[in-house]
């Protein structure tokens, strides 16, 4: 009789999240509607799914970031600061080039002539102006007290001392030639050849070098830190990254004064162009909203946000707002009242209202008064009702909610649907308003990145543009209750602090410089923290030394056909 066979149980694991991620969500069969009496149903038909294709991209997008390590993450920084490097350096050349085809009896083909022939003389040693500014330069150094610095940089101290601050003398010349494009202003086209100069060796040296730092309180128990030193460029990817993640820090102190955090979006039609003064009129309609509801919004931050369409060629500019409210937001499924003839919840009608004030700094006909009362108002002589503004918004929708995703309204004409749309641009401006409940990824979303240069990097026009528009403005504001809080914090190697977390073992986190580092000398951690690549030892203890090879050494010392020698 043969034996039984032995049954093994096995525990069956269901597969990872990245193998699920991606499938679609359906209804259990029980919420799927009964089919009416004498009505037959197809076997294959299937409850609808609850995610839609945008849900799904967006979902593997997620999981696709959450995959990544800070090296990848630097290296898409990377990528996108070499492209920008080399957009900004063609529009340096373009603008050189113009330069060069200007009529010679102009003025700024004259004051190029004269920029180059101080160029060429102070490269040749022939300038009489680079010479008295040397000696100047010297007697002012002079006199400086020169910082404890080791002995092996006794060299430099001997050059401070004499003036020189350890600089050799293409350096000394690039200062000479400085001071003299400030004497001696630039115009019209020739400017802006040098600016845009300049900006190219900004972003050129950005994270050339690295500021070295030991903790002075416990340096055997702390590893050494190493800080880059950054360009503050408005388009620098790399210096974007470390400003958006000391701005994020900052916020999230903030949430702790905050009961009631809500995040609001505000957002106008795609412009064509941009300028300054685009971005001042935004800014000033975002303060004017909030001081209209500052008994509601008592306070937060808000930061000006801008993206490119390139199928379009248009701008967007719109506004993150994270505020502490008054009151919480009332619920979808509560406060069920009728608004222009239809069933509405009260949070339906609060954000209907905000979206109706936010309208109304922007549409001339709808009047600039703060609303008071929605059922009536009466505004220079016309009357014009927020009930009816809203049963317009009705009237003209373009679309509707089909299997979980809002889509364009099929049975609509083309031209009833363009007349629609041109309506909806005109009298409205989309705002969007929901309570916050991941603090963390909020705080992320209104400070991930202040310019998303991404979009328009390889676009010199785009560059052109946006760098104008945006040269000196003020992206990141806060108000109310937090005003005060500088969000804008910029880079200074002086103060470690700014750029990151340097914790020492003993929490004294006494810091101090001992050196600059290259980019050779540098490397990155599984943290994301910038250490010291530490001396590569070819014979440490405790290894066999190499052998010498014989064909190297003198002919003499050879024995024989044997090729090595023993040591």
């Amino acid at each position: 009789m043969s034996a039984s066979p032995q049954i093994e149980m096995q525990t069956r694991y269901a597969p990872s999240r990245p193998y699920r991620r991606g499938t679609q969500r359906r209804r259990p069969h029980q919420a799927a509607a009964a089919s009416p009496q004498g009505a037959s149903r197809s076997r294959g038909a299937r409850p609808a799914s609850l995610d839609t294709e945008k849900h799904l991209a967006k979902t593997v997008a997620n999981w696709m970031q959450e995959q990544e390590n800070h090296q990848d993450k630097y290296q898409k920084r990377y990528a996108l600061w070499r492209r920008l490097c080399a957009t900004v350096y063609g529009i340096w050349q373009d603008y050189a080039a113009q330069v060069r085809v200007l009529p010679h009896d102009g003025a700024e083909w004259r004051w190029w002539a004269s920029y180059d022939e101080e160029k060429a003389k102070v490269r040749a040693g022939e300038s009489d102006g680079f010479d008295a500014w040397l000696d100047s330069f010297r007697k002012r150094r002079a006199g400086r007290e020169f910082p404890a610095w080791p002995e092996a940089f006794a060299s430099a101290r001997r050059d401070w001392q004499e003036g020189l601050v350890g600089a050799n003398e293409s350096f000394l010349q690039q200062l000479y030639m400085d001071e003299w494009k400030r004497r001696n202003r630039a115009v019209g086209i020739c400017a802006k050849a040098l600016s845009w100069e300049k900006q190219y060796f900004q972003l050129f040296h950005c994270q050339a070098q690295w500021i070295g730092y030991r903790a002075s309180c416990c340096p055997e128990r702390t590893e050494l830190v190493a800080v880059p030193i950054g360009c503050n460029h408005r388009l620098c990817p790399l210096c974007n990254s470390q400003r958006s993640q000391n701005a994020q820090r900052t916020a999230r102190q903030l949430f702790d004064r905050f009961v009631h955090p809500q995040f609001i979006t505000l957002t106008v039609p795609n412009v064509k162009r941009i300028t300054k003064r685009t971005f001042e009129h935004f800014r000033k309609r975002v303060r004017q909203f909030l001081a209209q509801h500052k008994e509601q919004f008592r306070g937060g931050l808000y930061a000006i946000e801008t993206t490119y369409n390139r199928a379009e060629e248009s701008w967007h500019i719109h506004a993150h707002v994270l505020t502490d409210a008054a009151r919480p937001l009332p619920t979808k499924r509560e406060g069920f009242g009728f608004l222009a003839g239809r069933e509405m919840s009260a949070f339906n009608r609060l954000k209907a209202e905000l979206e109706f004030d936010w309208t109304r700094l922007w549409v001339k006909n709808l009047g600039a008064v703060p609303r008071e009362n929605a059922s009536r108002e009466s505004l220079s002589n016309d009357r014009y009702t927020f009930e009816n503004w809203a049963r317009a918004c009705s009237e003209n929708r373009t679309r509707e909610f089909v299997n979980g995703e809002w889509r364009d309204i099929a049975w609509l004409p083309a031209a009833e649907l363009e007349h629609r749309r041109a309506w909806n641009r005109a009298n409205r401006r989309i705002l969007d308003i929901r309570p916050v409940t991941d603090r963390v990824k909020a705080v992320k979303e209104v400070l991930k990145y202040i310019t998303k240069s991404s979009d328009f990097l390889d676009l010199p026009e785009c560059v052109i543009a946006f760098y104008e528009a945006t040269r000196g403005a003020r992206l990141i504001q806060t108000w109310g209750t937090c005003y005060g809080v500088d969000l804008a914090v910029e880079f200074d190697t002086r103060h470690p602090e700014d750029w990151s977390h340097l914790e020492c073992a003993c929490g004294c986190n006494h810091w101090e410089r001992f050196g600059v580092l290259c980019r050779r000398d540098v490397r990155m951690d599984a943290s994301g923290q910038w250490r010291p690549r530490p001396e590569f030892n070819h014979n440490p203890r405790g290894t066999v030394p190499r052998p010498t090879i014989r064909a190297l050494e003198a002919p003499e010392e050879r024995n024989g056909d044997q090729p090595w020698r023993a040591i």
